[in-house]
């Protein structure tokens, strides 16, 4: 392997492992937490596979009861059957099950909205004008309150807040318009219109203002959720890099040691320092130093497969945890990066890589498994860097 004359780095050793890390904060998050998370439109769309078929049978039944003795009323449940049943087939035959089941419920809402609209022709035949507040505030009001919970359920914080508000303004809007009509039509008396309106207002409000506490709550949980996950993924995250940092690349490999020995997988790991990395950051500064383990990282990125986990693991040293990999293939791996970084113009003149390669042996520990390695990175130090050496 080409081989850089000079000597071994004495500092090296001092800086990967006692030494602080210089790096930059890491960049906040984007975007915030959602409850709408795959899984959780899986659930939706498994319920409402149930729920869609069901209740369309259930109001075309009704439908078909009450076709008779009140025909409105049956058309108005046979419409609820009918975008009930379409919500069903959208689910079978569209890709996006959120889309479809907000759409079904937006249809739902007209339907429901209709109830207000017709809300005393709707009313049994006979029934006297002084009891007509009194049925309407319990007759179809209950369909505006599933509607405005079900927002909470399907719409993101600030949409399901709005939509919930809309529905009820609307229907309280409408019954009172019908409410006003049947008054002067002699349907209903003053006082039943204004119990009618009371209860709305104050039942339907009651339940916004509920909605309202559930959003905050849930917004509180999100951040919580949100800054929870930040800090798990910069506790194991070196700054700087981005790559794995010295915590987590430890507990990665006492993992892969111990899934190893027992079914006797290979796992090979690769240890690699920057050649005369003092003299970059006592010639250049520590902004281009900086820079250098960002690109370095960067083109380890590009040589390591989906099961491998590179880390910073110190200083300018990086490990490369290799899981399944034989020596040769270690070999052939570190190899590649070595000749990589020596073609990578850094820009701060021509920079080079050692690196020591180990492959875990029958009953050994990670801890001699990475002190074989970071010997064999020593040796090809002190053999001329620029080289891979095995352990």
């Amino acid at each position: 392997m080409h081989a850089e004359p000079g000597t071994a780095d004495a500092h090296r050793r001092g800086r990967a492992r006692g030494g602080a890390e210089t790096g930059q904060p890491a960049a906040p998050p984007t975007g915030d937490f959602s409850i709408f998370t795959p899984g959780y439109v899986r659930s939706l769309d498994r319920a409402f596979r149930r729920i869609f078929p069901a209740m369309g049978v259930a109001e075309l039944l009704r439908a078909a009861l009450e076709w008779q003795a009140h025909p409105l009323d049956a058309w108005l449940n046979a419409a609820f059957g009918a975008v009930f049943l379409a919500g069903a087939l959208g689910l079978r035959l569209h890709r996006s099950a959120l889309t479809v089941i907000r759409g079904a419920f937006l249809l739902a809402c007209a339907v429901a909205l209709s109830f207000y609209v017709l809300s005393y022709a709707l009313l049994p035949p006979g029934l006297a004008a002084a009891e007509t507040g009194y049925v309407l505030a319990g007759h179809y009001m209950y369909l505006l309150y599933v509607l405005m919970l079900l927002c909470w359920l399907l719409f993101p914080p600030p949409w399901a807040s709005r939509v919930a508000l809309t529905l009820l303004l609307a229907s309280l809007l409408l019954g009172l318009l019908a409410s006003g009509l049947a008054l002067s039509e002699g349907r209903a008396t003053l006082t039943g219109v204004l119990n009618y309106g009371l209860h709305h207002a104050l039942v339907g409000g009651s339940l916004y203002v509920l909605l309202g506490v559930f959003t905050a709550v849930y917004a509180r949980q999100a951040r919580l959720e949100r800054d929870r996950a930040r800090l798990s993924r910069d506790a194991l995250t070196d700054p700087l890099t981005g790559l794995a940092n010295r915590r987590a690349f430890d507990a990665a490999l006492e993992r892969e040691v111990q899934a190893s020995h027992a079914p006797g997988r290979p796992l090979s790991l690769v240890t690699l320092d920057v050649d005369h990395f003092k003299a970059v950051n006592d010639t250049h500064g520590h902004d281009a130093g900086d820079r250098v383990l960002m690109e370095l990282a960067a083109l380890l990125r590009q040589q390591v497969r989906a099961s491998d986990l590179p880390a910073r693991w110190g200083g300018e040293e990086f490990a490369w945890l290799l899981p399944g990999a034989p020596a040769a293939a270690a070999v052939r791996t570190a190899e590649r990066l070595r000749v990589a970084a020596g073609s990578h113009d850094f820009g701060c003149g021509r920079l080079t890589v050692s690196l020591g390669a180990a492959t875990l042996r029958p009953g050994e520990s990670g801890a001699e498994l990475f002190a074989r390695a970071d010997g064999a990175l020593y040796r090809a130090k002190q053999s001329g860097r620029n080289r891979v050496e095995v352990g």
